[in-house]
């Protein structure tokens, strides 16, 4: 419970952030502004800064945020790194959630030259990429979906009218996603 609780107001807190650094425009230029809140589109700046332009840790942000979570549960969500800061830094934010559509990780695309284009959250006992189809909470519903490498493929169909769509997250088709899709035709 404390997992998607802290998952998703982080969520909420990338989207608010897409007011930095333009970072809306990254999702206009992808088409997808329209999906953003809906589908929780963020930016994580290089830092978080308090309302004096002083650089605050993201641990101490969270800390702040969930006091009644313990310091060592929040270190195991694996959101920052060892010295408190976001390991999303500098990265367009796609929200992961699970079939039932709670946020359980992030994918970042990086919004600079840096070597890694995308940057998936650590597997948890949450969430493991093997295990995970991005947008099935929403197209679990249909007898058919199709199935493509990406999030930005998934949602480039979802705003042309076809929201049964499902990604892979770039990583290789798993037989624990086939088993996600038991049942369904799939293209």
């Amino acid at each position: 419970e404390n997992y998607v609780q802290v998952y998703k107001w982080v969520s909420e807190l990338f989207v608010k952030c897409n007011s930095i650094d333009n970072a809306l425009d990254y999702w206009k230029s992808r088409g997808l502004d329209t999906l953003v809140k809906e589908y929780g589109l963020g930016y994580c700046p290089a830092a978080f800064m308090d309302s004096n332009n002083t650089i605050i840790k993201f641990k101490d942000i969270l800390r702040k945020q969930f006091p009644n979570i313990p310091e060592a549960t929040l270190d195991s969500y694996e959101l920052y790194d060892s010295y408190g800061q976001c390991l999303f830094a500098e990265r367009y934010m796609f929200a992961i959630k699970n079939s039932k559509g709670d946020v359980v990780a992030f994918s970042g695309r990086t919004a600079t030259n840096h070597p890694a284009k995308y940057y998936n959250s650590k597997e948890t006992k949450y969430f493991q990429k093997r295990k995970v189809l991005y947008n099935l909470d929403r197209a679990k519903g249909y007898p058919f979906v199709y199935v493509v490498e990406g999030q930005c493929d998934a949602l480039s169909l979802v705003v042309a009218g076809i929201p049964n769509v499902v990604a892979s997250l770039g990583t290789a088709f798993t037989s624990e996603h086939l088993d996600l899709l038991r049942g369904k035709e799939v293209i």
